[in-house]
């Protein structure tokens, strides 16, 4: 018997598991996902090769939506969604195999309209579903606009934005109150990283020195420029 070449796909599922991963990780996930309908379960090497170009933060969000059984690694509702879809194809087989032949020509005919109105209806789901999460969405503070005003170094928007997505909602939340104590020590923006930097080095966990803060001298408040060029790497002209 030939391997079924479908399986019913259940929108919130995937939504629920996809909604924590970043752009990367989804592709992943769908390739994982599809895998699933040559093995039930995804060995440890397989299972390698579709996450090996993942940094670990990527792999970790994989990680968290699949199941781990004796045979390999599993989506949960995707390993289940095949397994019933095969044992109700196996039920109709046998059933079909032991009616005549006029009434088997009957089956076949309620059965591919049963599958097409069983299609347009999922079709139509994820179709509404999408369209009511994307009416819906309400992003989380705070986003990458909070970030980029903030921040208010305007350099590589595109490439920040990338960047942004794959971060984490804790880290987020430190990068604002690290921004504070950042941009206090660096007010003039000729002086600050790029945030492209900031946010591909993970600049919120670097330390804010206190000599990079305006001080005083001659009671005039000035910018210690000496200690900032140190900091970021640059040599005086």
């Amino acid at each position: 018997m030939s391997k079924d070449p479908a399986f019913l796909f259940y929108p919130g599922d995937y939504l629920r598991d996809t909604q924590v991963l970043s752009e990367e990780s989804q592709v992943a996930y769908d390739r994982i996902m599809c895998e699933h309908m040559r093995n039930i379960c995804i060995t440890q090497q397989r299972l390698k090769f579709f996450i090996k170009r993942l940094n670990d933060d990527q792999q970790e969000e994989i990680m968290s939506v699949l199941e781990e059984s004796a045979d390999g690694f599993q989506i949960p509702w995707v390993a289940e969604s095949i397994t019933k879809r095969k044992a109700y194809s196996e039920s109709r087989r046998k059933n079909r195999a032991s009616k005549s032949n006029k009434h088997m020509s009957n089956i076949s005919s309620s059965y591919v309209s049963h599958m097409e109105n069983e299609n347009e209806n999922v079709n139509d789901i994820i179709i509404k579903t999408k369209n009511q999460n994307e009416k819906n969405k309400v992003e989380i503070f705070p986003t990458f606009e909070d970030f980029w005003n903030q921040y208010d170094k305007k350099v590589g928007k595109p490439k920040c934005q990338k960047i942004w997505k794959q971060i984490r909602q804790t880290d987020r939340e430190s990068i604002v109150d690290h921004l504070d104590k950042y941009i206090a020590s660096t007010p003039d923006k000729a002086y600050r990283k790029n945030p492209e930097t900031y946010l591909r080095n993970k600049g919120w966990e670097d330390e804010v020195f206190e000599n990079n803060l305006n001080h005083k001298k001659n009671g005039k408040s000035k910018t210690n420029y000496s200690a900032l060029r140190e900091e970021l790497g640059l040599s005086a002209s």
